[in-house]
């Protein structure tokens, strides 16, 4: 008897593969070029990475603020995409679903799109209140 595979679109194994990666740790691992050697991005930095990117910057601004890493080097570490990554895989996602063929194809590229809406909504919401909570520190408490 004979299995049948189903065939997933490219993008979707790329990112299944991402989100697999970023599972088993395989990443946030920077190369001293001095001494030949890999060293592991530190704990400290890689909160600090992660709470940048949740409050909305672009991973590019991040590496710039670690200049000791590279680019794609803090793009496996972090946790996440950025709001700006986010934002194009639903803009692909949506050019996507008029040219999907059956119901089953638009109903799994409309919910992957639904769950990258739903994490941008639920990173605004909690961005929205550490911003309303900073503004009333600033005006004394009131």
């Amino acid at each position: 008897m004979t299995s049948v595979v189903p065939l997933i679109s490219h993008e979707k194994c790329t990112l299944t593969v991402l989100r697999l990666l970023r599972a088993v740790n395989l990443h946030g691992k920077h190369h001293d070029n001095n001494k030949g050697s890999i060293m592991a991005i530190s704990k400290a930095e890689l909160e600090v990475m992660n709470d940048l990117l949740g409050k909305g910057k672009k991973i590019s601004d991040i590496a710039k603020k670690f200049p000791k890493y590279e680019y794609g080097e803090v793009y496996w570490a972090v946790n996440d995409y950025s709001f700006l990554g986010k934002k194009r895989i639903i803009t692909n996602r949506l050019k996507r679903l008029v040219k999907e063929k059956t119901t089953e194809q638009r109903e799994n590229t409309a919910a992957e799109a639904q769950d990258l809406l739903d994490e941008l909504y639920r990173q605004l919401k909690r961005n929205s209140a550490m911003l309303i909570e900073i503004d009333r520190v600033l005006r004394g408490g009131r």
